[in-house]
């Protein structure tokens, strides 16, 4: 963490309360008392961006078709989780010869913030195939064994 603003002493109790306003309640910041100061802390800019690929990594998981969000937003405003409720309606659609379209997800910049527009704006519709379906069974296997069983 950094120093991201101080108020250096002596303050007025009126100066310290804005302060904690502005800067813990504004932007979140960790408030810390000094012998000098009050200081707000804040991440450093690789920590954000650490923190940001985590995050992500936690919502998304990678396939060959792009990068495929955990829980998705159905039309109606309910989520589902996507390898449990969707994998194997897909996978029935593409037995019945049917074209099955999926939103898919490219790779976020970590250094811009990570808003819904944002993730909206890395979104593609391609087409599931079967590698895709064996890549998220064996996401399915990865999430409940903590590894791809090899069958032996």
């Amino acid at each position: 963490m950094e120093v991201k603003a101080e108020l250096l002493k002596p303050y007025l109790k009126e100066e310290r309360d804005a302060f904690i306003i502005q800067y813990n309640d504004g932007f979140n910041y960790k408030i810390v008392e000094t012998d000098e100061a009050l200081q707000a802390l804040g991440l450093t800019t690789e920590e954000e961006i650490a923190l940001r690929e985590e995050e992500f990594n936690r919502q998304f998981f990678l396939t060959s078709l792009g990068y495929v969000r955990r829980k998705v937003n159905m039309k109606d405003g309910t989520k589902k989780d996507f390898l449990s409720d969707m994998l194997l309606q897909i996978k029935a659609g593409m037995e019945a010869g049917r074209t099955v379209g999926l939103k898919v997800y490219k790779q976020p910049d970590f250094t811009h913030e990570m808003t819904d527009e944002y993730i909206i704006s890395l979104q593609e519709v391609k087409a599931a195939t079967p590698q895709f379906i064996a890549e998220c069974l064996d996401q399915s296997a990865l999430d409940f064994y903590g590894e791809v069983p090899t069958g032996e």
